[in-house]
């Protein structure tokens, strides 16, 4: 962890956000980054797509919310089920690369109600999310969307990741660590758009837990690539060049 890299620079960088860090207009648009998902997200719930991700987790005992039912579920399954929700309707944001409230909000949800965090931590951890999604892509090219990938879920998980870190008070190596793990978990193929079929909103889903489960695996001492970002066979020489 010696050498400064992409990663341990994000690391160090989002380990030291503090809700008193954040400017007041950057703070409100936090929260209606919680509001739109939640919007997009109570209209979605009977929708095929999340009506199958929750059939594939209800059985899962947990602590934690999906939007709009009773049942609780452990936070890695909620943010699935919350992640697609919130992107069948496809109304949710759009920028930074991708639509990132349907990835960062839902890992923000779990591990926020996981951990009891307060709202000023949640916002915290939403605004490095959303600061990581957007940076990360800067080093992403818009060729992948001609070549069939989506970049959205490429990022998704690392920004769920960064979100998931801070509200679980991983340490800067710990969150280097979470980053590369869920660099490790992006995934997103536009066939489904040819087809009409259900992997879109399951992608935004995927992402948010691998995030999750990315923070928590680094939490327990999981160690990763230290150079996952830029090496010879990191994310951005393979994806892009």
């Amino acid at each position: 962890m010696a050498d400064r890299t992409i990663g341990t620079i994000l690391g160090e960088y989002l380990s030291k956000i503090n809700y008193e860090d954040l400017p007041p207009d950057v703070v409100e648009l936090a929260k209606t980054r919680i509001l739109n998902a939640l919007a997009v997200s109570i209209p979605g719930r009977d929708m095929p797509a999340s009506v199958v991700a929750w059939k594939s987790v209800k059985d899962n005992k947990g602590a934690c919310t999906i939007i709009g039912r009773s049942e609780k579920v452990p936070p890695a399954d909620a943010a699935l089920v919350n992640g697609v929700m919130s992107h069948t309707l496809f109304h949710e944001d759009t920028g930074l690369g991708g639509h990132p409230c349907t990835m960062v909000i839902p890992a923000a949800l779990a591990i926020g109600e996981e951990v009891g965090a307060t709202g000023q931590q949640v916002i915290t951890a939403i605004v490095a999310g959303y600061e990581t999604f957007g940076r990360v892509s800067r080093g992403m090219t818009q060729h992948l969307s001609r070549r069939g990938f989506r970049m959205g879920p490429l990022i998704g998980p690392i920004g769920a990741a960064a979100t998931a870190a801070k509200l679980l008070r991983l340490n800067a190596q710990e969150t280097t660590h979470a980053l590369g793990f869920a660099a490790n978990l992006g995934a997103g193929l536009y066939q489904a758009n040819a087809e009409g079929t259900m992997e879109l909103p399951h992608q935004a889903g995927n992402a948010a837990r691998g995030g999750v489960t990315a923070a928590l695996v680094a939490k327990n001492g999981g160690v990763a690539a230290s150079r996952v970002f830029e090496g010879d066979r990191g994310l951005y020489r393979l994806f892009t060049g």
